[in-house]
């Protein structure tokens, strides 16, 4: 951390003095191909967009009900989505975030594979 002091002399400021803290720290290095940087990639847009996908057709199902909940009286239409719009929503969520926690887990596992498969060189002149 660095620590920072204000000196004064006769109430006037004369500056800071920064005392800096040097630290060391040991990184691991993995050497990763190409198309894993890629899959890695792949992986993660898969998720989000999945994750995505599945909030909205959530948020839209919770929707449908809470207006149907306050309204005093519904149209044909409005219980028709009430009844089997939002429940197919919902379920298309479900399938979305398990696609979603799909990708995050393949992406882990693939990270797994990487760190299992790496091997520790010491370094030169330890």
């Amino acid at each position: 951390m660095s620590q920072t002091s204000n000196i004064t002399q006769e109430g006037v400021t004369q500056g800071s003095i920064v005392v800096n803290d040097y630290v060391r720290r040991s990184v691991r290095v993995l050497a990763i191909h190409e198309h894993e940087v890629h899959q890695i990639s792949f992986m993660n847009g898969l998720s989000s967009l999945f994750f995505s996908i599945g909030s909205g057709l959530l948020s839209f199902a919770v929707g449908l009900w809470a207006n149907a909940a306050f309204q005093n009286g519904s149209s044909p239409e409005g219980r028709v989505l009430t009844s089997v719009g939002a429940p197919v929503a919902l379920l298309f969520a479900v399938v979305a975030f398990g696609v979603g926690i799909l990708a995050v887990k393949k992406r882990g596992s693939l990270l797994a594979t990487i760190e299992a498969q790496s091997v520790n060189i010491p370094a030169p002149g330890n």
